[in-house]
């Protein structure tokens, strides 16, 4: 039973969300072979899992990394032993220049590592999302990278792609990021509680801007919850100053709270 997910954003949670999908997965494999459990007088052999996550955003991350559930355990002072759970996420970069071997093996993937590096490059040059994505994908045809598939179906793709990156949301986080970062630098010499304090302000704001744009799709609260995967605890407080304050940004409203 192979699982595979796709991932532009990294995300610490993969083994516990491929806990849930295989649970579901083995739960369905179960009903249509139409195996109870409870009449078993042997054990239910059932597929061998394998859970793969390609991933391909821009935090500079190894080409393999094995991410286990087991590190997310709390475990109490007195317990001895291993977990009687787990499940084991194995992540693969897929951005150009990485996993070289791979890469070699699977054209594909190959080429779609490479058009989306050529989507990133053009915005680097200064290019907007549709702009960078429209030059990519008549250059990419030009040197037979997807070329069947950006020939057939260049206009889905482009629109694809605008649709699943917003691309002002990704600026302000890099924004945001690059603000705490500045902020940790500046408080190098010994100052670790600003340290602290700047890295929770640039994430603070970043939260502010993806709930402005949320907002702006008409998504619920808990949509937007949900979608961060964060706590509506977390997220309630700083949905209302974004609806008590439309007009202002996420600066202004990180002042405000």
């Amino acid at each position: 039973m192979n699982l595979y997910e796709h991932q532009s954003t990294w995300n610490e949670n993969m083994p516990l969300r491929g806990f849930f999908y295989f649970s579901e997965l083995y739960q369905r494999y179960l009903k249509r072979q139409n195996i109870k459990l409870t009449d078993e007088k042997k054990p239910v052999m059932v597929p061998f899992p394998k859970y793969v996550v390609f991933y391909n955003g821009t935090a500079n991350m190894p080409d393999r990394v094995e991410m286990k559930l087991s590190d997310c355990f709390l475990k109490p002072d007195r317990e001895e032993g291993e977990p009687c759970l787990e499940c084991k996420a194995t992540v693969l970069n897929i951005n150009a220049g990485r996993n070289n071997d791979m890469m070699r093996k699977c054209r594909r993937l190959s080429d779609y590592a490479e058009f989306i590096a050529q989507i990133r490059w053009k915005m680097d040059e200064g290019w907007s999302l549709e702009e960078a994505t429209e030059i990519s994908i008549k250059r990419c045809i030009d040197r037979g990278i997807l070329e069947d598939i950006l020939t057939k179906h260049g206009t889905e793709v482009c629109r694809m792609i605008l649709t699943e990156y917003d691309e002002q949301e990704e600026r302000e986080y890099q924004r945001a990021e690059g603000r705490a970062e500045g902020r940790a630098e500046g408080r190098e010499l010994g100052l670790v509680e600003g340290r602290a304090e700047g890295r929770e302000l640039g994430r603070v704001e970043n939260m502010l801007s993806m709930i402005q744009k949320k907002c702006a799709k008409g998504k619920s609260l808990a949509q937007i919850a949900d979608e961060l995967e964060e706590d509506i605890g977390v997220i309630h407080p700083l949905y209302d100053l974004v609806v008590k304050y439309p007009d202002k940004t996420a600066e202004e409203l990180l002042k405000l709270r």
